[in-house]
């Protein structure tokens, strides 16, 4: 390990070609502990989430696949995130730079943090509907003002790390403060370093 964020070594291991599959097959299965996204451990992740992990730039029908699809990509395959294809270019372009936080990216549970010098960049907690509706009201626990969180677009792998991470130039991070009962209440965290 050569500093916090930056690992110089791996265990050998492919990865999911979805990275936000990964991450939430990571939450269930623990055998698999931990995810290395970095550049020479790309080979088979989609380019979509290699581009939002800040390793390479965002292809150019990536606005058809966001939006209404194009016969000259995939034979018109899409996810339909977006209204059309210039929304979708125009909410790339706000983006902006997205940087990677070191050579490798490391996602692993929280259970499993043995050096207490590290200190993730993120938590992400997975739950059921009523235990997201609960934790998406104690975002608004100090708040008085019930309209001060917004929620950013993206892809699942954006939304679970480049965003909450601060790996997107132009994201705004809103650090919450939590009360510490609140907490020791949550479990199943899984952390990114």
């Amino acid at each position: 390990m050569k500093d916090k964020y930056n690992f110089d070594e791996i265990i050998d291991r492919k990865n999911s070609r979805c990275i936000a599959y990964g991450i939430f097959s990571l939450s269930t299965n623990r055998e698999n502990n931990t995810i290395y996204i970095g550049d020479d451990v790309l080979e088979g992740c989609c380019p979509g989430g290699q581009a939002w992990f800040g390793f390479k730039n965002f292809f150019s029908n990536l606005k058809y696949f966001l939006s209404t699809g194009s016969e000259t990509f995939r034979n018109g395959a899409a996810e339909f995130l977006l209204a059309t294809p210039e929304i979708a270019e125009k909410s790339l372009d706000l983006v902006g730079k997205i940087t990677p936080l070191g050579k490798y990216i490391v996602i692993g549970a929280c259970e499993n943090l043995v050096d207490e010098n590290i200190k993730p960049k993120a938590i992400l907690c997975f739950g059921e509907a009523e235990q997201i509706r609960n934790l998406c009201s104690l975002a608004n626990f100090r708040p008085s003002n019930s309209f001060d969180i917004h929620i950013p677009w993206g892809p699942s792998c954006a939304t679970f790390v480049t965003f909450p991470t601060g790996m997107a130039e132009n994201i705004q991070i809103i650090l919450l403060q939590l009360d510490q009962r609140i907490l020791r209440a949550i479990t199943g965290f899984l952390q990114i370093i």
